[in-house]
């Protein structure tokens, strides 16, 4: 029997600090970023960027970014994934 560790996917996760990992993926903050510019909006994410902030703190949704990386191992002729 596989060892899998389970992975929740409901709500919204924090996307990692710079030099964290995604508890998700365990993609670099900046893989994350660059995938997320380059899906064309398949990657929901929102800013929660109080006013009068440059910065705020950015938050992914975990089912898209899933199954964005579905879509691509199927583009790809990979195996879907199994979490």
């Amino acid at each position: 029997m596989e060892n899998q560790t389970k992975i929740n996917t409901e709500g919204w996760v924090r996307m990692p600090p710079r030099g964290g990992r995604c508890p998700i993926t365990g993609m670099s903050a900046g893989r994350l970023y660059r995938l997320i510019a380059h899906a064309g909006g398949a990657i929901r994410t929102v800013s929660l960027q109080e006013e009068g902030r440059n910065r705020g703190t950015r938050l992914i949704d975990p089912k898209s970014l899933l199954a964005h990386l579905d879509r691509l191992a199927d583009a790809q002729g990979r195996p879907e994934s199994t979490t």
